[in-house]
């Protein structure tokens, strides 16, 4: 009986293991499809940081933009003059009056960021799977990407990042990222257009 029980075990593990692999390469070979031919997007966006701390979630909204391979801004109209910038070579944080450029290569939290963004916008499955411990799951119409990143100094700071796909067009409903501590910010993004002409100034980082 104890062996039969050990057998059906195994079986039920195994079933799992080729369930979940067989999710994550649909979702790899949907992703590369349909974001081959986007080259920039533009979306509104809302934020959401969540602090045990604090009584309340804080909210606060903007216009995203991206452009291949690896540019993104977030603009806020809430904190308005807010922004983050990520450019070729540099992460601009400006927010309240206050602007700190960093060197993305000397900083593995924002190279960590730098790759997973990169991936998720341009369809980079490569970069995407090699950033650490990759799961993924299909439901309702969207996957749900959980990574664990690899680089032992991101570790530090982030425990988890999760990237909620529309099945419709393979770009992101939400961009979750947990920290050690549990808490989190959360990017929920809206009424996205594709293609759109984008000027670079846009993601300058201005030092």
């Amino acid at each position: 009986m104890k062996n039969k029980i050990f057998a059906l075990l195994f079986t039920l593990v195994g079933l799992c293991a080729f369930a979940q692999s067989s999710v994550r390469e649909n979702f790899l070979r949907e992703l590369n499809a349909k974001s081959a031919h986007v080259q920039t997007i533009e979306s509104n966006f809302v934020q959401v940081k969540h602090n045990s701390m604090l009584a309340q979630d804080v909210r606060s909204a903007g216009l995203f933009r991206f452009k291949h391979p690896a540019h993104l801004a977030l603009v806020y109209d809430d904190p308005k003059g807010d922004c983050v910038v990520m450019g070729a070579e540099d992460f601009m944080i400006q927010a309240g009056g206050t602007r700190k450029v960093v060197k993305i290569a000397s900083n593995p939290l924002y190279q960590q960021l730098q790759h997973v963004f990169a991936a998720c916008f341009s369809g980079d499955v490569t970069a995407l799977s090699s950033e650490g411990v990759f799961r993924c799951e299909e439901r309702g119409g969207q996957y749900t990407v959980r990574i664990n990143p690899d680089s032992k100094r991101a570790r530090r700071y982030i425990a988890e990042i999760v990237l909620v796909f529309s099945r419709v067009d393979m770009l992101l409903d939400e961009l979750r990222i947990v920290e050690v501590s549990g808490n989190y910010t959360s990017y929920y993004f809206k009424n996205r257009k594709t293609n759109v002409r984008l000027d670079d100034a846009v993601f300058a980082c201005k030092r």
